[in-house]
């Protein structure tokens, strides 16, 4: 009989412990306890392989052998070294309980044992064992979901042992062929476990080339119906992983985008592109989830494609009506997806179409709201794409169809502009400025203008220019720092001047564009003659703050604006 109780971890099987030597035993004591353990690795290697011992009392083995591996794993390696043939032995045992084990639970123990065993043992020989039996299991004419422990144990090996991804696609590549059809195999757990291989295989840029040749035409669009057809979230997970990727690969894009992929997009492809390119429509179901983890790789997936080319795949992006669905996603308060929409959304403004279907005019709001909330977090990333994204759809939304559709939206954005403009952080003040000269433009101005509103921001603006610290000049000659020191805090300074004289060249169009905006008519001049007086006071103050900005100008090197801050 086996030995143990509930509160230790002794594993000796009392009927066949007296034939094994004393150096299979690892003794060891728990932390407050006075009794010493024992664990006989031989005991283990019998109860696992034995026909007559039950499914219980080996799950109840493994486990105690599996926490004695984690806590102690150089004792145990030290004795399982002693002999490799024993090794080998107990390894292949444990594969074999992958193809005899029925619940889920006992088949996950027995995973995670020879995960770790064959991470600890660090040798190419035991690699190599593991390696032939998977290959051996998938090669049997067993049902393929007999096959999903295999993948399983496949996909924890790679992620533990880092060469092992470069051996399997140079010296087992007979175990892609099997791989390959659990992708296309009815159950979703098959599926998942197939893609995460694929996912982590694509991780190693060395196998990543190598293995694009197993990933053909129709494998590719076979993919994307399984992500269309997705259900469970470990599959959608997993197979969006797979699917960034992919999408590394110009020729993978091409493929799943359909007729986007190779030539341009007419105007009368609303329809007809929809049975050529799923892959849109499968990153708006996902996008469309109330999961935040599926919600953010469906967004950098849509952004992988477009980095390809905006021109050619943006259409399609735009006609499944996506744009708004990811304005709608700026309510977000995770930062990570913010940014990624961000990021997608700032792709887009390159199609036409995204302005000319009015998604800007629906989105302005969600946006203008979101940057409100991200100037209240302090991540700089976030706050300068942000920025940047509401810059160009100012800069590009056509002439004529005006943005900001009620005051309150653009009384908002003002706000949102003179708190940027106050940051701490200079490149979020630039990307500030730079939307402010945007903002000014004549399309954008709300009406009748709002003058006192623009004066107090231009004003924000200058005076965050005039306070910009007076930079300390390196010079050549007496300097104290010398050689590669010198040079660093050369770099470091030329950095400082170059984003300084960022900030100054976008303040200064902004105040330009400031100093045209449109005045009042006469008829309401006449009608009103104290607005008028104030209307000329303004300008007076505009050319007040010109001189600031001339002061600010005038305490850094010219030759910082004559190079375009170079």
């Amino acid at each position: 009989m086996e030995e143990s109780t509930s509160d230790n971890w002794n594993v000796v099987c009392e009927q066949i412990h007296s034939r094994h030597d004393g150096h299979w035993t690892l003794r060891f004591k728990e932390d407050l306890q006075d009794r010493e353990q024992l664990l006989c690795v031989a005991c283990v290697i019998e109860m696992a392989e034995g026909n007559k011992i039950s499914i219980v009392r080996k799950t109840y083995t493994l486990t105690c052998f599996r926490n004695v591996l984690v806590r102690f794993p150089q004792a145990v390696v030290e004795v399982l070294s002693m002999d490799a043939r024993v090794c080998v032995h107990f390894i292949v045992t444990l594969l074999d309980l992958l193809q005899n084990f029925e619940d889920s639970a006992s088949l996950d123990l027995v995973i995670e044992v020879l995960a770790l065993l064959t991470a600890e043992l660090k040798s190419e020989q035991f690699v190599c064992c593991v390696l032939e039996e998977c290959q051996k299991q998938l090669s049997e004419k067993n049902s393929m979901r007999k096959s999903l422990p295999v993948f399983k144990l496949l996909g924890k090996l790679l992620l533990t042992i880092p060469f092992l991804a470069e051996k399997l696609i140079q010296e087992y590549t007979m175990l892609l062929e099997p791989m390959r059809v659990g992708l296309v195999y009815p159950d979703e757990a098959v599926k998942a476990s197939v893609c995460y291989i694929f996912c982590t295989l694509y991780s190693y840029p060395s196998v990543a080339e190598k293995l694009s040749m197993y990933f053909d035409e129709r494998l590719c669009k076979l993919f994307v119906s399984i992500m269309e057809a997705a259900q469970t979230k470990e599959l959608q997970v997993n197979s969006l992983g797979l699917l960034k990727h992919l999408l590394q690969f110009r020729q993978f894009v091409t493929v799943m985008m359909g007729s986007f992929g190779t030539e341009e997009v007419s105007k009368d492809v609303q329809v007809s592109w929809i049975g050529h390119a799923k892959l849109p429509l499968v990153s708006k179901k996902l996008l469309l989830s109330r999961d935040e983890t599926l919600q953010i790789a469906s967004v950098q997936c849509m952004t992988s494609i477009l980095v390809h080319s905006p021109v050619q795949y943006a259409p399609a992006v735009v006609y499944a009506d996506i744009p708004e669905f990811l304005f709608e996603r700026l309510c977000s308060t995770d930062e990570i997806l913010v940014w990624s929409v961000y990021s997608c959304l700032l792709l887009l403004t390159e199609e036409k179409r995204f302005f000319s279907k009015c998604h800007t005019i629906y989105g302005i709001e969600s946006l203008v709201r979101s940057l409100k909330e991200t100037m209240r977090v302090n991540n700089v990333e976030v706050q300068k794409q942000g920025l940047l994204l509401f810059g160009e759809i100012l800069k590009r939304q056509p002439i004529g169809i005006k943005l900001f559709m009620n005051f309150t939206i653009w009384h908002e954005a003002i706000v949102v502009l003179r708190e940027a403009m106050t940051s701490c952080s200079l490149e979020v003040t630039t990307e500030a400025a730079n939307a402010l000269a945007a903002f000014l433009r004549k399309d954008h101005l709300s009406v009748p203008a709002q003058y006192q509103e623009l004066q107090r921001l231009i004003e924000v603006l200058l005076m965050r220019c005039a306070d910009l610290p007076v930079p300390s000049m390196i010079r050549s000659n007496g300097s104290t720092i010398k050689g590669k020191e010198s040079q660093s805090v050369m770099r470091e300074q030329s950095k400082k001047f170059s984003r300084q004289g960022q900030l100054l060249l976008s303040a200064l169009e902004a105040f330009l564009n400031a100093c045209r905006t449109p005045e009042p008519q006469e008829p309401q001049r006449k009608k009103h003659k104290t607005e008028r007086r104030k209307d000329e006071a303004n300008l007076h103050v505009h050319l007040d703050l010109s001189g600031i900005l001339s002061a600010a100008r005038g305490r850094y090197p010219p030759d910082l604006y004559h190079t375009g801050c170079e």
